[in-house]
């Protein structure tokens, strides 16, 4: 039998939000992925709003703190008794909803809505494959959850998901964290940081133009976050044969704190839109920004205010911008205090959080009344737009 639903919440029509106390099951690959990501912080204030929280992960590895549900996700495993151990699992903790951080565990969220007849809202912060895309047009997949409007085009317009399925809601930031990891000064040398894939072309030009910074008597240092494997190794021996021993370090997938506590500037130049998240983590810690034009980034970064943007592949603009920022401090600051003020208005999860909760609202009354639903991206606009109008006041 599906767990009961819990109904006892409301949403007064003034817009104040109230106390829900709803069971939300968090589902991610593993800890290190929910850790890497804003899983936690939303988790954290869930539960400080009156909400239980668990996380269900595959792999190795404890958070402390968080209640834990443990399934085998390797598909021979998965198939001889660990779909079944999962289901009895959540069954037993008797969730509203499950929330899906990424889309690698689609078929144990599948399994668990199908299952247990639980709405499914899953959060995507990339452009994902055509396989992948299908299994989001599950029956029992509420919302799916993106960063940008660019993303949201993408997956009503491309990827022919139901515009009523998919929702604008950003990155959740504990902005106040991020102030205090972004306020401790990083190192004599100036330190430039990167979030990528191990294989991201554009890792090697950056590379060579901070290598032509030095060149030049500039004191710059090189940080560089990409996630575990062979291709970080390959990644490692790549950057021996340039020379950079002793200005480069490759960070492990130990979440955005270690990158931005190393940096004073992020870079994101390959336009990838996997970038999203470390650009948002960066504006919160007050960090200036540098990245590759593109529409959702455009959407993220005010050209020449909260951060600079050049165009998608051209070098010579991300050259000339690198050096603008290496060399001015006073620009450095400006651009990252005016993107922490941002971030303090669209990502704290103060907004994201309670627009995820109204989600989750409405995910839980469409299973008794499918039209309930609704434009989602609604509930997060409209707490911007009480932010920004508050900010105005308060001078």
């Amino acid at each position: 039998m599906p767990p009961a639903v819990s109904t006892g919440w409301r949403n007064d029509l003034q817009g104040h939000d109230t106390v829900i106390g709803l069971r939300v099951l968090h589902l991610a690959t593993s800890p290190a992925a929910a850790a890497g990501g804003d899983v936690l912080t939303t988790m954290n204030w869930l539960t400080t709003n009156g909400h239980t929280v668990a996380l269900a992960a595959g792999g190795d590895g404890e958070i402390p703190g968080v209640e834990m549900i443990r399934f085998r996700s390797g598909a021979a495993s998965w198939w001889l008794g660990g779909k079944r151990s999962l289901i009895d699992q959540v069954q037993a903790w008797k969730p509203d909803l499950v929330h899906l951080h990424g889309a690698e565990a689609i078929a144990a969220a599948r399994a668990l809505g199908s299952g247990l007849e639980l709405p499914v809202v899953v959060s995507v912060d990339q452009i994902l494959p055509a396989a992948r895309v299908r299994a989001l047009r599950d029956a029992m997949v509420s919302w799916v959850l993106v960063p940008t409007e660019a993303h949201r085009a993408h997956y009503i317009g491309r990827a022919k998901l139901a515009r009523d399925c998919v929702s604008l809601l950003p990155f959740a930031i504990d902005v106040e964290h991020m102030a205090a990891v972004g306020a401790d000064t990083v190192d004599d040398a100036l330190t430039i940081g990167l979030e990528a894939h191990a294989d991201d072309p554009a890792l090697l030009p950056l590379v060579a133009a901070v290598a032509k910074l030095r060149s030049s008597g500039a004191l710059v240092k090189l940080a560089i976050a990409v996630g575990p494997g062979a291709k970080r190794e390959s990644l490692i021996n790549t950057l021996a044969e340039h020379q950079t021993d002793g200005w480069c370090e490759v960070l492990g997938a130990r979440g955005h704190d270690a990158l931005i506590s190393r940096c004073d500037v992020l870079v994101q130049p390959s336009g990838d839109e996997r970038g999203v998240a470390p650009v948002i983590v960066a504006m919160a810690a007050g960090r200036a920004v540098l990245a590759a034009a593109n529409t959702g980034m455009n959407e993220l970064v005010n050209d020449g205010a909260t951060g600079l943007l050049v165009g998608m592949g051209d070098q010579a603009a991300l050259d000339v911008a690198l050096i603008r920022l290496v060399q001015d401090a006073a620009l450095r600051r400006r651009l990252g205090e005016a993107a922490q003020v941002q971030a303090r208005v669209r990502y704290a999860v103060g907004v994201v959080g309670p627009a995820l909760v109204e989600l989750y609202q409405l995910a839980v009354s469409a299973l008794q009344n499918p039209g309930s639903k609704g434009d989602g991206s609604r509930a997060y606009k409209r707490r911007v737009t009480t932010r920004i109008d508050q900010s105005v006041a308060d001078g």
